[in-house]
């Protein structure tokens, strides 16, 4: 649990600050968001199993494959 204490002479602004700061640096946020729902044993294996595949979502329109079976991306014009 963060906490932070609020000194003497110090605005409520930069306390809150620390505290988000805190918050993010101990990833309680990834935590609640993690036991925010259950998942079956059956179901965390298969979403860990797809985050070790690689790169890409395997049904993606931009995801192609060539004849030897390899996924690769087509040239798409990039814009940032």
């Amino acid at each position: 649990m963060a906490e932070v204490h609020v000194q003497d002479g110090e605005n409520l602004e930069s306390a809150l600050r620390r505290f988000k700061r805190k918050v993010q640096t101990e990833d309680i946020i990834k935590e609640i968001k993690r036991h925010s729902f259950y998942l079956k044993p059956g179901e965390k294996k298969r979403t860990k199993e797809a985050l070790k595949s690689g790169p890409g979502i395997p049904n993606s329109p931009f995801l192609t494959s060539n004849k030897s079976g390899q996924a690769r991306y087509p040239d798409l014009p990039f814009i940032f």
